[in-house]
């Protein structure tokens, strides 16, 4: 059993952009390197292989034209299998090694406080009467976006001490529907009428 903590940054791939930001002026607080944090809990059934249960807050951001995009506050949780691919037919190793790699994948559930800008103004917010053409009737009574979603990755740790690891990792999220920033249906959708 091991309990842990992670800190990373976010980046949006969507129908909001990551870094796409920079093109407008008005953007510009939009699409940045966005903060998160995470527990967890893994049990390790054998050198190769156990379970994790993560939970966690993070930010994201993106733009997309005149169009910005931000859940300052997103709950996550997820459960996966991981695997490690160092200790795979290490039954009979007489050296312990200090270092893994490890992937990992499983399913999570996600809530998003989630808000709409235009030309950087707010356009809107999850609940509110207002909304721009591209936001459903049904999106328009949601209080927040609710998602699915899949989380993959791999990792790479050290041991430096006999109870502590430092681990370097990246993971992706990829969410089973599409209202995972901010709307179901693409900004775009709004441009070409």
């Amino acid at each position: 059993w091991s309990v842990g903590a992670d800190f990373g940054w976010s980046m949006l791939l969507g129908d909001f952009y990551f870094l796409e930001a920079n093109k407008q002026d008005f953007n510009k607080d939009f699409g940045k390197f966005d903060p998160g944090i995470t527990v967890n809990l893994q049990k390790w059934y054998s050198s190769a292989w156990g379970w994790r249960a993560r939970a966690g807050w993070r930010s994201y951001s993106g733009s997309n034209g005149i169009y910005g995009f931000k859940a300052n506050s997103a709950f996550q949780g997820d459960l996966g299998v991981q695997l490690n691919l160092s200790g795979i037919g290490n039954r009979n190793r007489n050296k312990e090694r200090k270092d893994a790699w490890i992937v990992n994948v499983g399913f999570g559930y996600s809530w998003a406080d989630a808000w709409v800008y235009k030309n950087g103004e707010e356009s809107f917010k999850l609940g509110s009467d207002t909304r721009p053409q591209f936001i459903s009737d049904s999106e328009r009574s949601e209080k927040s976006h609710n998602t699915v979603y899949m989380p993959f990755g791999i990792e790479w740790r050290y041991r430096f001490a006999e109870r502590w690891d430092l681990k370097l990792a990246i993971d992706a999220i990829w969410a089973l529907d599409d209202n995972f920033d901010g709307s179901e249906t693409a900004v775009k959708d709004e441009w070409a009428s």
